[in-house]
């Protein structure tokens, strides 16, 4: 911190008076009530308590949504954010970074202390950017909720520490942590009153269970020691923080016109629910990437060549070198999860291949002959196909213990002709509104496609197939 220049005698002597016994000062605030928010996002934290002191609905994401910051960048709002996003969510917000010269500090300070104890006697509680004390290493913000008399302190709540309701320091100590230096004698203070204009409660309507762009945030800002090293970079289409060691300009190209489109079109041809958690998506360059750090990072080695998802690591894990279907592929598995209750393998497995390869033209993703197609004929015609009724009824182990690979062939190629019948919303549909404890694979299927018995439709089914052309 820097030293700060010497106040003069009369400015000293007003900040005494303010300080004695028996002063008019605000009291302390009680309404604000204090709650705890991850290290680096204080600002987001601050603005949180006091809306909720106001019965408002906003939250802290909004905070963090309304600032525009990225939430790739792993932290939370800064000065220029957070003025950004307050007029937003309902503030008055007046000049809020104020940059002071070394003669007129002290008594633009004392011009402070006068306003903020008359807001605070006017039960407006001030929010303002400090430096870190020697506990903390991080800069952030706090509410200011009152000035105590016999201690000559001021009263805040820290929104980074558990024990932060109603801190206490000396006016001496938090005008060190209060003022910045800004260049040759020039000095930098943000203090601003908390005053909403909105009277009546903020209230938000979402009918999703969403992972916000804060989620994410903050989980990027706790993943990034994990990184392997500085070849990885990281971007975030919440719930998923994808980190990638391919190039930016590839990754950028990738959220562009891979990821964002399809969770656009997934949300509103099938999914209500979004994972109720970040799900990180790991995509590796190429087979020697993949090979090398997937030990180290999740203890274990690959599950699959292409790309397979960990539940335990909340992690999606794709060989780049297999291409964008192998992330399309993973990139369903969490939404089925997330909306299909004890959703069996086959309809999981089946879905998510279906985006192997597409058609992108359009507003809706539409699956396209890939190359298991070669797979399933081969299959077909020496008879080694499972019966319908048996794949249904595969648990997860037995299902991916097919070397050939032909239990997903069979799933894909279901939701394949299920599709090219435009028949697989309300497939899907009356297969995520079924009881668990009731759901019928097989009565689902042949009431979508008004079928009498599963072997007639197996037979037509494969006549179908057998009828198709790849590439």
């Amino acid at each position: 911190m820097p030293r700060h220049p010497k106040i003069p005698i009369f400015i000293l002597c007003i900040i005494a008076i303010r300080l004695c016994p028996g002063a008019s000062l605000g009291g302390v605030l009680t309404n604000v009530a204090h709650t705890v928010f991850p290290v680096g996002f204080s600002g987001e934290g601050c603005v949180e308590m006091h809306l909720r002191s106001l019965g408002s609905a906003y939250r802290a994401a909004d905070v963090f949504r309304e600032s525009g910051l990225d939430p790739a960048l792993g932290r939370g709002v800064d000065v220029e954010k957070l003025a950004k996003a307050l007029p937003r969510l309902g503030y008055s917000l007046p000049d809020s970074v104020l940059r002071v010269g070394r003669r007129k500090l002290g008594a633009f300070l004392a011009q402070q202390w006068a306003k903020m104890d008359a807001d605070l006697a006017a039960g407006t509680p001030w929010l303002v950017r400090l430096a870190p004390d020697v506990e903390n290493h991080v800069l952030g913000f706090v509410v200011v909720v009152g000035l105590d008399t016999n201690q000559q302190a001021v009263v805040y709540h820290d929104p980074i520490r558990a024990d932060g309701a109603f801190q206490s320091i000396s006016v001496a100590d938090f005008e060190k942590r209060w003022v910045f230096k800004a260049g040759f004698r020039r000095y930098s203070v943000f203090g601003i009153p908390m005053r909403n204009n909105v009277s009546a409660p903020h209230t938000i309507a979402t009918s999703r269970r969403t992972v916000t762009r804060m989620d994410c945030a903050v989980h990027v800002r706790a993943l990034v020691p994990r990184l392997p090293g500085s070849a990885f970079d990281i971007d975030v289409a919440p719930p998923f923080v994808i980190i990638s060691d391919q190039s930016h300009r590839r990754i950028k190209q990738q959220m562009r016109d891979v990821v964002r489109p399809a969770l656009q079109q997934w949300r509103t041809q099938f999914f209500a629910n979004d994972p109720d958690h970040v799900v990180e998506v790991w995509l590796f360059r190429d087979a020697k990437s993949y090979m090398k750090h997937i030990p180290d990072l999740f203890g274990h080695e690959p599950a699959s060549h292409l790309g397979y998802m960990s539940p335990e690591h909340n992690a999606l894990i794709v060989n780049m070198a297999s291409g964008v279907g192998a992330l399309r592929h993973e990139l369903v598995h969490p939404f089925v999860r997330a909306n299909i209750a004890t959703c069996p393998t086959w309809f999981d497995e089946g879905m998510a291949s279906l985006y192997e390869r597409c058609d992108e033209r359009g507003d809706v993703l539409r699956g396209l002959p890939n190359w298991r197609l070669i797979l399933l004929q081969k299959a077909i015609k020496e008879h080694e196909t499972l019966p319908l009724e048996q794949l249904f009824a595969l648990e997860a182990l037995p299902f991916y213990n097919d070397p050939l690979g032909v239990h997903y062939a069979q799933s894909r190629y279901l939701f394949l002709y299920l599709q090219e019948r435009e028949l697989l919303q309300a497939f899907y549909a009356a297969f995520e509104s079924a009881d668990p404890s009731e759901r019928s694979s097989e009565r689902i299927l042949l009431a979508t496609v008004d079928g009498d018995d599963l072997q007639t439709f197996q037979r037509h089914w494969e006549a179908y197939v057998m009828a198709l052309r790849f590439p």
